[in-house]
């Protein structure tokens, strides 16, 4: 057990140059928009387990009620800089890809009923801002204007998260469920895999 913000920090103090700066841009701008919704990066995600969390990762919940909205920032892990959005509601009881169950408190956001990845479009490589093709001339504005493309989706997953997320995303396949918003994985989709297996989420428990 640890304090995943703590490893956060750690992790980021010999980065290179334009990932330093990314980061920099995401903690002056991004954060404090996830803070005015009610948004914490909270130290004890994931019960501070950090074989559960990276190290290169800002997770943000809003645990004001039972069930815990959860956003992941997710910086490559070798100190490339780009970083991608990952989303989705924490229950009360969550459940991992092989049925192990996870209460909220010890849960990442992929064990939710359904977590989702935010993209700028359709392209290959959307789903990463910052410094994602080649060569730049001035690396800086680039990830300048990245961030602010990220800020302009964030009311998408705002909205989602005040007005719930539709119903029939939960069941869908892994892909494209609206403009910008990918599924990743579901509950629905882990029960699908584990009957082509021979077994079913209540054998796991």
């Amino acid at each position: 057990m640890g304090n995943v913000k703590n490893n956060f920090e750690r992790w980021r103090r010999k980065l290179p140059e334009d990932t330093a700066f990314l980061i920099d841009q995401v903690l002056e701008k991004v954060i404090p928009d996830f803070e005015a919704q009610g948004f914490a990066w909270h130290e004890d995600y994931a019960g501070g387990r950090f074989s559960e969390v990276g190290a290169s990762t800002i997770p943000l919940q809003r645990r004001l009620k039972e069930e815990w909205p959860t956003v992941v920032i997710d910086f490559g892990e070798r100190g490339q800089p780009w970083f991608s959005v990952y989303f989705g509601i924490i229950q009360s009881v969550n459940y991992r890809l092989d049925g192990k169950v996870y209460h909220r408190e010890h849960a990442i956001v992929c064990y939710a009923p359904a977590y989702f990845f935010l993209k700028k479009n359709d392209k290959p490589g959307s789903g990463m801002f910052g410094l994602t093709h080649g060569w730049h001339y001035d690396p800086k504005k680039k990830i300048e204007s990245e961030i602010a493309e990220c800020r302009k989706l964030l009311p998408i997953v705002f909205g989602l998260f005040d007005n719930g997320i539709p119903d029939s995303w939960l069941t869908s396949k892994f892909g494209k469920v609206a403009p910008h918003i990918w599924l990743m994985g579901s509950w629905h989709i882990n029960e699908q895999r584990r009957i082509a297996r021979g077994f079913k989420l209540e054998e796991q428990k």
